[in-house]
Formats: C-alpha cells, structure tokens, sequence
C-alpha cells in the first residue's frame, strides 16, 4: 500500500513529460516572439525574459534545443507511465491476496 503513491507520481510525472514533450514539437513550428510581438530576423532587438535579455539568435537556439529534447521527454515518459500502470495492478493485486488469506470465512 505504500507503493501506490510512490507508482501515482512515477504515472503524473510521465504524463507530464509525455505533455511536455508534445508541447515542444507542437511549439517547434511556431514564430519566434517576444511577448506577443513575432521577432523580426534582421536588426539587433533585444527581448527581455525571466532569463534575462535574449536575442533573436538565442531565443531560435533555445527552441531548437526544445525540440532535440523532446522525443527523449515523450519516451522518458511513456516508459514512466509503462512501468507505474502494471506496477499499481499487481501492488492492488498483492494486497487483495493478502487480505485474502488474513480473513476468516
């Protein structure tokens, strides 16, 4: 029984990261923005972000590297969620059996 919270957040976080990494690839094709302004490609304009000012050139490599890492969080998460699903079946499945054999019929 105290295995069921442990397999619940193994399945979230890899749904989360199957999530996120969808996000990615979607995100991958769309324009570069700052706020809710596209970027022009020439000319040094300057975003400021919670990572501090970025150009144009860092935001395209940040998002490139978004999308190299993607594929990686999709398996990462579906192996995540492949190993928590049956995990909760036979930890329900050994607690039924144990409850089971301590009952007097």
């Amino acid at each position: 029984m105290l295995l069921w919270p442990v397999l619940f957040a193994v399945i979230a976080a890899g749904l989360l990261m199957v999530f996120a990494g969808i996000h990615d690839l979607v995100a991958s094709d769309d324009p570069i923005r700052c706020g809710h302004k596209e970027m022009p490609e020439g000319g040094s304009f300057t975003c400021f972000t919670e990572h501090g000012p970025r150009t144009r050139d860092d935001l395209v490599r940040e998002r490139d590297a978004q999308r190299e890492r993607a594929p990686y969080l999709l398996a990462f998460g579906v192996v995540a969620v492949v190993i928590g699903a049956p995990g909760i079946w036979r930890v329900t499945r050994q607690v039924g059996r144990a409850h089971q054999s301590t009952t007097v019929t």
